[in-house]
């Protein structure tokens, strides 16, 4: 390439380094991007520029205590580098092995009839050596028409996540969900997932989720969707597209997802933007009962922000708009936050 050509010609030419460690860190070769910031230090001793994608690569590869001492050089030498001093709370929050969080969520429409959905979960992390695993606890309160602000029947739900690691590029996703409030929440639902990075900084995912519910004259049903994904990183950028097709007698009900986030000094730190059609089943939005039923055609954008406010405390905001046929021709307005 024309990279290495330069270097061969001009060794350690620093745009020419430069550009390799980019473009290996693209192709998800994070070996080679490893050795040309230690080349490109070889010509540059100490040069800030090439420590910080060093570090940043050693955190990637997930040499933690490698990326800390290659902080330290820089803070040594500059204390007041915001770029290393933001990584190193990313390397530190990435060591964490417990945390909490409280999320959420509200829906509204008042077409062909008011359907006001809160939800409040609660959250418990632990980071293991195999992987995370988390635990979460559901609140939700559907409240109907001639109904106050709050109703008087708040279901409960329960599920626990984990997130395996078979490998250093393949992870999965597996969830249990279930609810003794069935007046409220789908009474229980499985998921699987298995995720796969691919070279140029891709990642692709297969999985399989089951919805069981009640219907309105009492009895269950279920359903079974299948998924799949593509992501990709490039520099402050994240992109995913991801899929759902749920056969059915009457066809197939398929869902499409784009989501993009920009990143801003950690992976804490980001702006977001979803856009879709259909119903998205991982949502917790769509978690109750009756969550699609009614819907024939579904079209969201959804925009949000996270920041960490304070080490160790993030915070996270979102705000969508939905365009939803309920009848044949008939659409509604729903807002989600």
């Amino acid at each position: 390439g024309i990279y290495t050509s330069v270097i061969d010609e001009y060794p350690g030419y620093w745009d020419a380094v430069d550009g390799m460690i980019d473009l290996e860190i693209n192709r998800g070769d994070l070996d080679t991007a490893l050795y040309y910031s230690k080349y490109g230090l070889k010509y540059h001793p100490n040069d800030e520029y090439f420590l910080l994608k060093k570090a940043r690569i050693q955190m990637l590869r997930e040499e933690y205590d490698g990326s800390q001492r290659t902080i330290a050089q820089i803070l040594e030498r500059n204390p007041s580098s915001e770029q290393a001093a933001a990584l190193l709370e990313e390397i530190k929050n990435v060591n964490i092995l417990n945390y909490v969080a409280l999320d959420y969520d509200f829906g509204f429409h008042n077409e062909p009839w008011v359907r006001r959905w809160h939800l409040l979960h609660l959250s418990y992390m632990r980071q293991t050596r195999y992987g995370q695993v988390i635990g979460k606890v559901y609140f939700g309160d559907l409240v109907k028409e001639n109904e106050q602000i709050f109703s008087r029947d708040v279901g409960t739900a329960f599920e626990i996540q984990a997130y395996p690691k078979f490998s250093k590029k393949t992870y999965g996703w597996v969830s249990v969900f279930y609810s003794p409030s069935t007046h409220v929440f789908q009474r229980w639902r499985t998921a699987v997932e298995i995720y796969q990075s691919l070279p140029w900084t891709l990642e692709a995912s297969l999985g399989v989720r089951y919805i069981n519910f009640i219907e309105p004259d009492g009895s269950y049903d279920g359903l079974m969707i299948y998924t799949g994904s593509v992501a990709k990183y490039y520099k402050d950028w994240w992109f995913l597209f991801r899929a759902y097709f749920a056969p059915k007698s009457y066809g197939t009900d398929q869902t499409y997802v784009f989501r993009v986030r920009r990143y801003f000094n950690t992976a804490d730190n980001y702006i977001s933007l979803d856009l879709s059609t259909g119903v998205i089943p991982d949502d917790p939005i769509n978690y109750p009962n009756d969550a699609g039923r009614h819907i024939l055609r579904n079209y969201q954008i959804r925009t949000g922000v996270q920041w960490l406010i304070i080490p160790r405390l993030v915070g996270q905001t979102e705000v969508g708009y939905e365009r939803q046929e309920y009848w044949d021709n008939r659409w509604r307005n729903a807002a989600l936050f």
